[in-house]
């Protein structure tokens, strides 16, 4: 689907840039991957990953909330884009 319609012009943005997903056997492959294949079948860079970690999401958080930056707290799951995203 996404092969076919970004070849149609859709825009491609990605939710994450995870490489990978941990689970109690390691590991299994994440958005990241997903995003690969689909850059390499369509010859397509992604636009924009708007997910944690995205200037994007923040700036959406903030508004949403009217908070300045110092009112506010990084939670997550994932350690390395917590810390890049806090």
């Amino acid at each position: 689907m996404a092969f076919d319609a970004i070849r149609a012009e859709a825009h491609f943005f990605a939710t994450n840039p995870d490489r990978y997903c941990p689970v109690p056997s390691g590991g299994k492959p994440n958005c990241a991957a997903i995003i690969a294949a689909i850059e390499a079948c369509t010859n397509t860079r992604g636009e924009a990953v708007v997910g944690k970690p995205s200037h994007y999401m923040i700036k959406a958080v903030l508004n949403l909330m009217d908070l300045p930056t110092a009112d506010c707290l990084m939670t997550g799951d994932r350690l390395e884009t917590d810390v890049h995203m806090g």
